[in-house]
């Protein structure tokens, strides 16, 4: 194995699982990483996780729907439905969108008909494991993109950890996050009991610092670049 490929496809699973965990919002990250990660075919190199070793998966809708460290913990149709969404209007987004669709076709799956006969339909579907009882629609929404993954893993678990608390202290915002209206991360920072956080990229300190700009402003990022 090519050992760039396999750091490079370590850091790209990392944040493409840090964002389906909710613990990352940027979804312009998310979706430059999508196409990283179907360029460099990642499934077929094999990517480095930090617990459990090198991964592979035997093809592109493995790679998605495995929950972590084996995979995204997406399904197909949910990944589809994020990139095609409001959110999916940027050039990263759409390149995504058009890599995933030929990627899907290649494999013989039509997952643009999948995502609208789900749609029109709404089918009812099994929930995950450790999936909601009793609330077909969230166990529905739950199926299509958990946050949650193994107890081996402290992500996932930390996500798991903040939906048990906001169910506690603020049950309104933890029915935002099991309807899949709101992440568990995002709920924790509305509710005051979380800071917003960034992740920057360390191999691109112009990236890093657009980044920088964008979240906190023009005085914040003067500020730091006088402190450092």
């Amino acid at each position: 194995m090519n050992q760039f490929k396999e750091i490079t496809g370590g850091q790209i699973v990392d944040t493409l699982t840090r964002y389906s965990y909710g613990i990352d919002q940027r979804f312009d990250l998310f979706a430059s990483y999508l196409v990283e990660a179907i360029e460099l075919r990642v499934w077929e190199a094999g990517w480095m996780d930090e617990l459990s070793g090198v991964q592979y998966a035997e093809s592109f809708k493995q790679f998605v729907e495995l929950e972590p460290p084996k995979g995204i913990g997406y399904s197909l149709t949910k990944m589809y439905a994020i990139l095609k969404g409001p959110s999916g209007i940027d050039k990263d987004a759409r390149a995504a969108l058009d890599l995933m669709i030929a990627e899907c076709h290649r494999e013989g799956i039509d997952v643009a008909a999948q995502c609208a006969v789900g749609e029109r339909q709404e089918l009812p579907v099994s929930p995950k494991p450790g999936a909601p009882e009793g609330n077909s629609n969230a166990a529905k929404e739950k199926n299509k993109g958990d946050n949650v993954t193994f107890d081996s893993n402290p992500r996932g678990n930390a996500a798991t950890h903040t939906l048990k608390r906001l169910k506690r202290d603020n049950p309104e915002l933890a029915e935002r996050v099991v309807n899949g209206d709101l992440s568990a991360n995002a709920a924790a920072i509305e509710a005051g009991f979380r800071k917003p956080t960034i992740t920057l990229q360390s191999s691109n300190p112009v990236r890093a610092a657009e980044t920088i700009h964008a979240k906190f402003g023009p005085e914040f990022a003067h500020a730091l670049k006088e402190a450092l």
